[in-house]
């Protein structure tokens, strides 16, 4: 018995033995390796070197915001307001986020640079939660609209140092006739959305109508009343959209004047 049992012992500890030897030991994870400062500060230059070539591009498709800047760059034209210009321009900031993300390690960047990296893609996330109600803004009011920005952007902004400049300030008195035809069509698909004028403002005017007309008794607050608001809003939007017009036109003939002045101007200097 005493053999059996010191046979079994043995074969027990060679069996343990052997599988042991079977068993590598797992090598140790290596020592993540600190970056250096110089290091560090390639990367921070790289990544605002892309930051900045973005932006570029990001400017280059708005003529408008280059010379906000004081640039002359396609001081010829005034920005797409077309939805297809919108999303186009949506996608190049989500398209931007994903470079970002597959060129540059968030861990490897600085505490300033990270903050930038969040802005950037915070810009995208704002600008994509914002296009989910493109439809709920008014695109022209009693106050604000393009029909009184792209005159003053054109009087206020546009320098005019030369003969080329004033060139490019009549074309774009021609763009402004596209730009608001553009966001008159915004201005429509918004109300086929429902999207109408401010109801306190109807109101007042269906009011003023009601009473001049003598007929506020009579209509009550029923299916006339509403029939009503909606045609004192198709008078008012069609309203808006001939003043929008005229006031192209307007700005057109006036800039076509200021053109055959500055070449008359120009050809007398010439002469004498």
């Amino acid at each position: 018995e005493t053999y059996m049992i010191r046979t079994t012992v043995s074969a027990l500890a060679l069996a343990l033995a052997v599988t042991a030897c079977g068993k590598p030991a797992t090598p140790a994870a290596p020592a993540a390796t600190e970056m250096t400062a110089d290091q560090k500060a390639e990367i921070s230059k790289q990544l605002n070197e892309w930051f900045d070539a973005k932006y570029e591009e990001t400017l280059q498709r708005s003529p408008v915001m280059l010379t906000f800047l004081g640039r002359k760059d396609k001081n010829d034209q005034i920005d797409c307001f077309t939805r297809a210009c919108s999303d186009e321009n949506l996608a190049l900031q989500k398209a931007a986020v994903e470079e970002m993300k597959a060129k540059f390690n968030y861990d490897d960047l600085s505490d300033a640079d990270k903050l930038s990296w969040d802005l950037f893609e915070y810009q995208y996330e704002q600008a994509a939660e914002a296009a989910k109600f493109r439809y709920n803004g008014f695109v022209y009011d009693q106050m604000n609209g393009p029909q009184g920005f792209v005159p003053q952007f054109l009087i206020s902004f546009h320098r005019v140092d030369d003969a080329a400049d004033m060139r490019a300030y009549v074309s774009r008195i021609r763009e402004a006739a596209r730009a608001l035809n553009e966001a008159t069509e915004l201005a429509r698909e918004n109300a086929e959305h429902g999207v109408h004028a401010i109801e306190v403002g109807l109101g007042l005017m269906a009011d003023v109508e009601l009473r001049a007309t003598g007929v506020a008794a009579g209509m009550g607050h029923g299916q006339g009343a509403e029939n009503f608001l909606r045609r004192c809003y198709q008078l008012f939007t069609c309203f808006l959209t001939l003043f929008a017009q005229l006031l192209c036109r307007l700005v057109i003939v006036c800039g076509q004047v200021t053109h055959f002045c500055a070449q008359l101007f120009y050809a007398l200097a010439a002469a004498f």
